[in-house]
């Protein structure tokens, strides 16, 4: 299969991952507010999972606003490769369609 332009269906998905991510995002900063209170602001009582959770979630929504901004869909990451649209494009593997 060649590249391909996105479908609606597909931009729909694309928009609502970036949702999730930023429910994810709230959750971990929340859980990290949580975790600085009731450590009343000692650093050293802080859980290194809600900062790593934070960082996890930020960096998932920096890929699902770059999965946004391409125009294009993948299959094969191989064959695929030598095409002009190929770094503008997700993997299909990202949808449900």
């Amino acid at each position: 299969m060649a590249i391909k332009k996105k479908t609606k269906t597909q931009k729909d998905q694309d928009i609502q991952y970036l949702a999730r991510q930023q429910k994810k995002l709230i959750k971990a900063v929340d859980d990290f507010k949580t975790d600085l209170y009731e450590a009343e602001f000692n650093l050293q009582y802080i859980r290194l999972g809600a900062i790593t959770d934070m960082f996890d979630a930020s960096a998932n929504i920096s890929s699902a606003k770059g999965r946004i901004k391409q125009t294009h869909t993948r299959e094969n990451v191989w064959d695929d490769q030598k095409n002009e649209n190929y770094y503008n494009a997700t993997n299909l593997d990202n949808y449900d369609d």
